[in-house]
Protein backbone atom coordinates (compact mmCIF):
# COMPACT_ATOMS: atom_id res chain seq x y z
CA UNK A 1 0.00 0.00 0.00
CA UNK A 2 2.77 2.46 0.95
CA UNK A 3 4.62 1.67 -2.29
CA UNK A 4 1.53 2.31 -4.40
CA UNK A 5 0.73 5.63 -2.77
CA UNK A 6 4.24 6.97 -3.36
CA UNK A 7 4.18 5.69 -6.92
CA UNK A 8 0.76 7.10 -7.68
CA UNK A 9 1.45 10.53 -6.26
CA UNK A 10 4.78 10.69 -8.09
CA UNK A 11 3.05 9.75 -11.33
CA UNK A 12 0.37 12.42 -10.86
CA UNK A 13 2.38 15.32 -9.49
CA UNK A 14 0.08 18.36 -9.38
CA UNK A 15 -0.96 21.26 -7.15
CA UNK A 16 -3.69 22.74 -5.01
CA UNK A 17 -4.91 26.28 -4.44
CA UNK A 18 -8.10 27.57 -2.85
CA UNK A 19 -9.64 29.18 -5.92
CA UNK A 20 -12.86 29.11 -7.97
CA UNK A 21 -13.54 25.78 -9.64
CA UNK A 22 -13.44 27.52 -13.02
CA UNK A 23 -9.83 28.61 -12.59
CA UNK A 24 -7.65 27.56 -15.50
CA UNK A 25 -4.96 25.70 -13.63
CA UNK A 26 -1.72 25.36 -15.58
CA UNK A 27 1.19 22.96 -15.26
CA UNK A 28 4.63 24.07 -16.44
CA UNK A 29 7.36 21.50 -17.02
CA UNK A 30 10.96 22.57 -17.48
CA UNK A 31 14.29 20.78 -17.21
CA UNK A 32 14.53 21.25 -13.41
CA UNK A 33 11.04 22.18 -12.19
CA UNK A 34 7.39 21.21 -12.19
CA UNK A 35 5.34 24.33 -11.48
CA UNK A 36 1.61 24.56 -10.87
CA UNK A 37 -0.48 27.74 -10.67
CA UNK A 38 -3.69 29.37 -11.83
CA UNK A 39 -1.68 31.95 -13.75
CA UNK A 40 -2.22 32.77 -17.41
CA UNK A 41 -0.04 30.54 -19.54
CA UNK A 42 2.32 33.32 -20.63
CA UNK A 43 2.96 34.44 -17.04
CA UNK A 44 3.62 30.90 -15.87
CA UNK A 45 5.98 30.32 -18.78
CA UNK A 46 7.88 33.50 -17.88
CA UNK A 47 8.15 32.35 -14.26
CA UNK A 48 9.50 28.96 -15.30
CA UNK A 49 12.06 30.72 -17.47
CA UNK A 50 13.20 32.85 -14.50
CA UNK A 51 13.77 29.80 -12.36
CA UNK A 52 15.67 28.02 -15.12
CA UNK A 53 17.87 31.10 -15.56
CA UNK A 54 18.64 31.02 -11.85
CA UNK A 55 19.51 27.33 -12.05
CA UNK A 56 21.84 27.99 -14.97
CA UNK A 57 23.48 30.89 -13.17
CA UNK A 58 24.30 28.87 -10.05
CA UNK A 59 25.60 25.95 -12.10
CA UNK A 60 27.74 28.31 -14.18
CA UNK A 61 29.30 30.03 -11.19
CA UNK A 62 29.88 26.78 -9.30
CA UNK A 63 30.95 24.85 -12.42
CA UNK A 64 28.33 22.19 -11.70
CA UNK A 65 27.23 19.46 -14.06
CA UNK A 66 23.67 19.47 -15.38
CA UNK A 67 22.37 15.92 -15.92
CA UNK A 68 18.92 15.35 -17.39
CA UNK A 69 16.29 14.79 -14.69
CA UNK A 70 13.20 12.63 -14.57
CA UNK A 71 10.07 14.21 -13.10
CA UNK A 72 10.50 12.71 -9.60
CA UNK A 73 13.96 14.29 -9.40
CA UNK A 74 12.74 17.79 -10.23
CA UNK A 75 11.60 20.31 -7.62
CA UNK A 76 7.82 20.67 -7.61
CA UNK A 77 6.66 24.22 -6.95
CA UNK A 78 3.13 24.97 -5.78
CA UNK A 79 2.13 28.59 -6.38
CA UNK A 80 -0.60 29.62 -3.92
CA UNK A 81 -2.60 32.86 -4.03
CA UNK A 82 -1.22 34.84 -1.08
CA UNK A 83 1.30 34.89 1.73
CA UNK A 84 -1.63 34.19 4.05
CA UNK A 85 -2.02 30.79 2.32
CA UNK A 86 1.70 30.18 2.84
CA UNK A 87 1.40 30.99 6.53
CA UNK A 88 -1.50 28.57 6.96
CA UNK A 89 0.39 25.83 5.18
CA UNK A 90 3.51 26.48 7.23
CA UNK A 91 1.57 26.75 10.46
CA UNK A 92 3.42 29.95 11.34
CA UNK A 93 3.11 33.67 10.73
CA UNK A 94 5.71 35.70 8.87
CA UNK A 95 6.56 32.91 6.43
CA UNK A 96 6.74 34.11 2.81
CA UNK A 97 7.54 30.73 1.26
CA UNK A 98 9.21 27.46 2.16
CA UNK A 99 10.86 24.35 0.75
CA UNK A 100 10.81 20.72 1.89
CA UNK A 101 13.67 18.48 0.74
CA UNK A 102 12.61 14.88 0.11
CA UNK A 103 14.29 11.87 -1.40
CA UNK A 104 11.00 11.08 -3.16
CA UNK A 105 10.81 14.57 -4.67
CA UNK A 106 11.42 17.98 -3.09
CA UNK A 107 8.59 20.52 -2.96
CA UNK A 108 8.39 24.29 -2.57
CA UNK A 109 5.47 26.57 -1.72
CA UNK A 110 5.49 30.21 -2.88
CA UNK A 111 2.94 33.04 -3.20
CA UNK A 112 1.43 33.86 -6.56
CA UNK A 113 3.61 36.80 -7.54
CA UNK A 114 7.34 36.28 -7.93
CA UNK A 115 9.35 39.21 -6.63
CA UNK A 116 6.65 40.17 -4.11
CA UNK A 117 8.18 42.23 -1.33
CA UNK A 118 7.52 41.27 2.26
CA UNK A 119 7.81 43.34 5.42
CA UNK A 120 11.39 42.31 6.14
CA UNK A 121 13.32 44.51 3.71
CA UNK A 122 14.21 42.43 0.65
CA UNK A 123 13.38 39.01 2.10
CA UNK A 124 10.86 38.22 -0.63
CA UNK A 125 9.62 34.85 -1.92
CA UNK A 126 12.30 34.82 -4.60
CA UNK A 127 15.07 35.23 -2.01
CA UNK A 128 13.62 32.45 0.13
CA UNK A 129 13.25 30.06 -2.79
CA UNK A 130 16.68 30.92 -4.23
CA UNK A 131 18.26 30.28 -0.82
CA UNK A 132 16.56 26.91 -0.44
CA UNK A 133 17.10 25.85 -4.05
CA UNK A 134 20.79 26.66 -3.63
CA UNK A 135 20.80 24.14 -0.77
CA UNK A 136 19.10 21.68 -3.12
CA UNK A 137 21.86 22.13 -5.71
CA UNK A 138 24.55 22.02 -3.06
CA UNK A 139 23.26 18.70 -1.74
CA UNK A 140 23.04 17.27 -5.26
CA UNK A 141 26.69 17.98 -5.98
CA UNK A 142 28.18 17.56 -2.52
CA UNK A 143 30.20 14.48 -1.73
CA UNK A 144 31.72 15.93 1.45
CA UNK A 145 30.41 17.30 4.74
CA UNK A 146 30.87 21.02 5.36
CA UNK A 147 30.42 23.25 8.43
CA UNK A 148 27.09 25.10 8.85
CA UNK A 149 28.50 28.49 7.86
CA UNK A 150 29.66 27.09 4.51
CA UNK A 151 26.20 25.64 3.77
CA UNK A 152 24.35 28.81 4.74
CA UNK A 153 26.93 31.17 3.30
CA UNK A 154 26.61 29.39 -0.05
CA UNK A 155 22.82 29.66 0.01
CA UNK A 156 22.81 33.32 1.09
CA UNK A 157 25.36 34.21 -1.57
CA UNK A 158 22.79 33.27 -4.24
CA UNK A 159 19.60 34.27 -2.39
CA UNK A 160 19.50 37.86 -3.63
CA UNK A 161 20.26 37.00 -7.26
CA UNK A 162 18.74 39.60 -9.58
CA UNK A 163 17.21 38.30 -12.82
CA UNK A 164 17.11 41.39 -14.99
CA UNK A 165 14.63 42.05 -17.80
CA UNK A 166 17.49 42.14 -20.32
CA UNK A 167 18.33 38.51 -19.53
CA UNK A 168 21.44 39.23 -17.47
CA UNK A 169 21.83 37.76 -13.99
CA UNK A 170 23.50 39.54 -11.08
CA UNK A 171 24.94 37.39 -8.28
CA UNK A 172 26.42 38.45 -4.96
CA UNK A 173 23.99 41.24 -4.00
CA UNK A 174 24.11 41.91 -0.24
CA UNK A 175 21.03 40.63 1.64
CA UNK A 176 19.57 43.74 3.30
CA UNK A 177 17.48 41.53 5.57
CA UNK A 178 20.73 40.51 7.31
CA UNK A 179 21.80 44.12 7.99
CA UNK A 180 20.83 44.06 11.66
CA UNK A 181 22.99 41.03 12.31
CA UNK A 182 25.88 42.30 10.20
CA UNK A 183 26.04 45.81 11.65
CA UNK A 184 24.13 46.05 14.93
CA UNK A 185 24.13 42.66 16.59
CA UNK A 186 26.91 40.31 15.74
CA UNK A 187 27.51 38.05 18.72
CA UNK A 188 29.10 35.19 16.76
CA UNK A 189 32.87 35.41 16.64
CA UNK A 190 34.67 34.41 13.49
CA UNK A 191 36.71 31.92 15.51
CA UNK A 192 33.55 30.15 16.76
CA UNK A 193 32.02 30.12 13.29
CA UNK A 194 35.09 28.72 11.55
CA UNK A 195 35.65 26.20 14.32
CA UNK A 196 32.07 24.92 13.89
CA UNK A 197 31.31 25.60 17.56
CA UNK A 198 28.20 23.64 18.53
CA UNK A 199 27.47 25.66 21.71
CA UNK A 200 25.59 28.52 20.04
CA UNK A 201 22.64 30.57 21.25
CA UNK A 202 19.77 31.83 19.07
CA UNK A 203 21.48 35.06 18.02
CA UNK A 204 24.62 33.11 17.16
CA UNK A 205 22.64 31.05 14.66
CA UNK A 206 21.64 34.26 12.88
CA UNK A 207 25.35 34.98 12.61
CA UNK A 208 25.86 31.68 10.78
CA UNK A 209 23.73 33.15 7.97
CA UNK A 210 24.95 36.75 8.01
CA UNK A 211 28.66 36.23 8.64
CA UNK A 212 28.54 33.06 6.57
CA UNK A 213 27.34 35.21 3.66
CA UNK A 214 29.96 37.87 4.39
CA UNK A 215 32.90 35.47 4.49
CA UNK A 216 31.69 33.61 1.39
CA UNK A 217 31.36 36.92 -0.46
CA UNK A 218 34.79 38.12 0.69
CA UNK A 219 36.57 34.89 -0.21
CA UNK A 220 34.85 34.88 -3.61
CA UNK A 221 35.75 38.42 -4.66
CA UNK A 222 39.12 38.98 -2.98
CA UNK A 223 41.85 37.72 -5.36
CA UNK A 224 44.32 37.44 -2.49
CA UNK A 225 42.06 34.87 -0.83
CA UNK A 226 41.47 32.77 -3.91
CA UNK A 227 41.42 29.04 -3.21
CA UNK A 228 41.43 29.38 0.58
CA UNK A 229 37.87 28.17 1.05
CA UNK A 230 38.65 25.01 -0.92
CA UNK A 231 41.75 24.47 1.21
CA UNK A 232 39.68 24.84 4.40
CA UNK A 233 37.07 22.30 3.27
CA UNK A 234 39.68 19.87 1.96
CA UNK A 235 41.54 19.90 5.27
CA UNK A 236 38.33 19.14 7.19
CA UNK A 237 37.66 16.18 4.91
CA UNK A 238 41.11 14.89 5.76
CA UNK A 239 40.20 14.84 9.45
CA UNK A 240 41.74 18.14 10.47
CA UNK A 241 39.68 19.90 13.18
CA UNK A 242 37.74 22.84 11.65
CA UNK A 243 39.53 25.52 13.67
CA UNK A 244 42.94 24.15 12.75
CA UNK A 245 41.83 23.89 9.12
CA UNK A 246 40.76 27.54 9.25
CA UNK A 247 44.08 28.68 10.67
CA UNK A 248 45.98 26.78 7.99
CA UNK A 249 43.82 28.07 5.14
CA UNK A 250 43.12 31.66 6.24
CA UNK A 251 46.12 32.46 8.42
CA UNK A 252 45.66 34.93 11.29
CA UNK A 253 41.96 34.77 12.17
CA UNK A 254 42.04 38.09 14.05
CA UNK A 255 43.36 39.76 10.91
CA UNK A 256 40.69 38.06 8.81
CA UNK A 257 37.98 39.22 11.23
CA UNK A 258 39.23 42.81 10.99
CA UNK A 259 39.28 42.57 7.21
CA UNK A 260 35.66 41.41 7.22
CA UNK A 261 34.60 44.26 9.51
CA UNK A 262 36.10 46.75 7.09
CA UNK A 263 34.81 44.95 4.00
CA UNK A 264 31.15 44.96 5.04
CA UNK A 265 31.23 48.72 5.62
CA UNK A 266 32.27 49.50 2.05
CA UNK A 267 29.67 51.66 0.33
CA UNK A 268 29.57 49.27 -2.59
CA UNK A 269 30.49 45.61 -2.71
CA UNK A 270 31.38 43.73 -5.89
CA UNK A 271 28.96 41.47 -7.69
CA UNK A 272 29.08 39.14 -10.64
CA UNK A 273 27.05 39.82 -13.79
CA UNK A 274 26.36 36.89 -16.10
CA UNK A 275 25.16 37.35 -19.65
CA UNK A 276 24.42 34.99 -22.50
CA UNK A 277 22.39 32.49 -20.47
CA UNK A 278 19.59 31.04 -22.58
CA UNK A 279 16.45 29.04 -21.84
CA UNK A 280 15.16 27.67 -25.16
CA UNK A 281 11.36 28.00 -25.37
CA UNK A 282 11.14 24.35 -26.40
CA UNK A 283 12.40 23.28 -22.95
CA UNK A 284 9.27 24.60 -21.22
CA UNK A 285 5.89 22.97 -21.84
CA UNK A 286 2.50 23.95 -20.46
CA UNK A 287 -0.68 21.98 -19.88
CA UNK A 288 -4.05 23.10 -18.61
CA UNK A 289 -5.26 20.80 -15.85
CA UNK A 290 -8.57 19.00 -16.10
CA UNK A 291 -11.64 20.10 -14.07
CA UNK A 292 -11.26 17.03 -11.87
CA UNK A 293 -7.59 17.80 -11.17
CA UNK A 294 -8.42 21.44 -10.41
CA UNK A 295 -11.21 20.44 -8.04
CA UNK A 296 -9.03 18.17 -5.90
CA UNK A 297 -5.91 20.31 -5.99
CA UNK A 298 -6.25 22.00 -2.61
CA UNK A 299 -6.56 18.58 -1.03
CA UNK A 300 -3.43 17.50 -2.86
CA UNK A 301 -1.35 20.50 -1.84
CA UNK A 302 -2.29 20.05 1.80
CA UNK A 303 -1.28 16.41 1.58
CA UNK A 304 1.99 17.34 -0.11
CA UNK A 305 2.67 19.84 2.65
CA UNK A 306 2.39 16.93 5.06
CA UNK A 307 -0.73 15.93 6.97
CA UNK A 308 -0.51 15.94 10.77
CA UNK A 309 -2.70 14.30 13.38
CA UNK A 310 -4.51 17.65 13.62
CA UNK A 311 -5.11 18.09 9.88
CA UNK A 312 -5.34 14.56 8.47
CA UNK A 313 -9.03 14.02 9.24
CA UNK A 314 -10.07 17.36 7.73
CA UNK A 315 -8.06 16.70 4.57
CA UNK A 316 -9.58 13.23 4.23
CA UNK A 317 -13.10 14.61 4.73
CA UNK A 318 -12.58 17.20 1.98
CA UNK A 319 -11.07 14.53 -0.27
CA UNK A 320 -14.10 12.26 0.14
CA UNK A 321 -16.51 15.06 -0.73
CA UNK A 322 -14.68 15.89 -3.95
CA UNK A 323 -13.82 12.31 -4.93
CA UNK A 324 -17.49 11.32 -4.80
CA UNK A 325 -17.97 13.46 -7.92
CA UNK A 326 -15.16 11.74 -9.81
CA UNK A 327 -15.25 8.02 -8.97
CA UNK A 328 -13.52 7.11 -12.25
CA UNK A 329 -10.74 9.71 -12.25
CA UNK A 330 -7.43 8.03 -11.31
CA UNK A 331 -5.75 11.22 -10.09
CA UNK A 332 -8.67 12.14 -7.84
CA UNK A 333 -8.83 8.62 -6.44
CA UNK A 334 -5.07 8.70 -5.88
CA UNK A 335 -5.41 11.90 -3.88
CA UNK A 336 -8.22 10.31 -1.89
CA UNK A 337 -6.08 7.24 -1.23
CA UNK A 338 -3.26 9.41 0.09
CA UNK A 339 -5.60 11.44 2.29
CA UNK A 340 -7.26 8.33 3.73
CA UNK A 341 -3.87 6.74 4.33
CA UNK A 342 -2.62 9.82 6.17
CA UNK A 343 -5.78 9.72 8.31
CA UNK A 344 -5.06 6.02 9.04
CA UNK A 345 -8.26 4.93 7.31
CA UNK A 346 -6.46 2.04 5.64
CA UNK A 347 -9.43 0.08 4.17
CA UNK A 348 -10.74 3.30 2.54
CA UNK A 349 -7.26 4.12 1.27
CA UNK A 350 -6.89 0.68 -0.27
CA UNK A 351 -10.33 0.92 -1.92
CA UNK A 352 -9.47 4.30 -3.48
CA UNK A 353 -6.11 2.93 -4.62
CA UNK A 354 -7.86 -0.01 -6.28
CA UNK A 355 -10.19 2.35 -8.14
CA UNK A 356 -7.22 4.36 -9.37
CA UNK A 357 -5.42 1.21 -10.49
CA UNK A 358 -8.48 -0.05 -12.31
CA UNK A 359 -8.49 3.07 -14.45
CA UNK A 360 -4.72 3.28 -14.84
CA UNK A 361 -2.84 0.01 -14.15
CA UNK A 362 0.44 1.70 -15.08
CA UNK A 363 0.43 3.60 -11.79
CA UNK A 364 1.84 0.67 -9.86
CA UNK A 365 4.98 0.57 -12.00
CA UNK A 366 5.75 4.27 -11.69
CA UNK A 367 8.22 3.56 -8.89
CA UNK A 368 8.66 -0.17 -9.30
CA UNK A 369 10.89 -1.68 -6.68
CA UNK A 370 10.66 1.24 -4.22
CA UNK A 371 9.93 -0.16 -0.79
Amino acid sequence: MRVFLRAAVAAFVSMAIAAPASAAWQEARSPHFLIYADEPADELRAYAKRLELFDQAVRTVRKMSDPALDDPDKVTIFVVPTIAHIERLAGASGVAGFYIPRVSGSVAFVPRRAGMKGDDLDLDPDAIFFHEYSHHLQLQSADVAVPPWVREGFAEFFARTDLRPDGSVVIGIPPAYRSWSLFEHNSLSLRSMLGADTHLNESDFEGIYSRGWLLTHYLTFNPARKGQLDQYIAAIQQGVPPLTAAQRAFGDLVALSNELDGYVRNKKLPSLVLTGLKVPPSTISLRQLSPAEADIMWVHIRSERGATHKTADDIASDARSIAAKYPDDPFVQTCLAQAEYDAKNYPAAEAAADRALTKDPALISAREGEG
